[in-house]
């Protein structure tokens, strides 16, 4: 009896089997798909590639041609002009972190620092949760939750603080102060 049911369910797999033509369909579809797998890997490669060399001719190139020649401006036959302006970059590494913090808060710019606060429930809480929030909302206090700079504000910050020739620990923020061009395209 056990034989005979092994042999029926031999039968029955046997019957579902895909046809030649369904496993060759699904071998090239196989194919096709790391192929494209493949393209889309060399593409962001080209594309990587491509943006380096973007920035290398917008912070460097260019603007040391034009300062070559003494111009931050030029004007393309075409109608389109070529700037050169400061470029800004900031960062608050996460090993300066508290030491930029400190700085800011001692030299009046603690407004640039955005405070976060979030609160976790376990599982099963959820009326406690509920509770809490009505609470927070209760005493008008926004909640979420981390403390940091945003990078724009950040760099606005450092831009400003340069030119106006402020003393500013340059280093300690990461700042990278350099120039780039900017095309703007003619609408002719």
């Amino acid at each position: 009896m056990e034989s005979e049911q092994m042999l029926e369910d031999m039968l029955a797999d046997s019957q579902s089997m895909p046809s030649d033509d369904g496993l060759k369909k699904i071998s090239r579809l196989a194919e096709v798909l790391i192929d494209k797998e493949e393209e889309i890997k060399e593409a962001e490669n080209r594309l990587k590639l491509l943006k380096e060399q973007l920035k290398d001719i917008a912070e460097k190139q260019l603007p040391d041609a034009m300062a070559e020649v003494g111009m931050a401006k030029f004007a393309l036959t075409d109608g389109s002009e070529v700037t050169v302006k400061p470029f800004y970059s900031a960062k608050i590494g996460d090993d300066k972190r508290d030491e930029c913090f400190n700085w800011l808060q001692d030299h009046g710019h603690e407004a640039l620092i955005k405070d976060e606060v979030s609160v976790t429930f376990n599982r099963g809480e959820h009326q406690k949760a509920e509770e809490f929030r009505a609470q927070l909302e209760e005493q008008g206090i926004d909640f979420a939750g981390k403390m940091g700079v945003h990078p724009q504000t950040l760099t606005a910050f450092v831009k400003e603080q340069v030119e106006s020739g402020a003393e500013f620990p340059l280093e300690l923020f990461n700042v990278y102060i350099g120039q780039i061009a900017k095309v703007k395209r003619s609408k002719a």
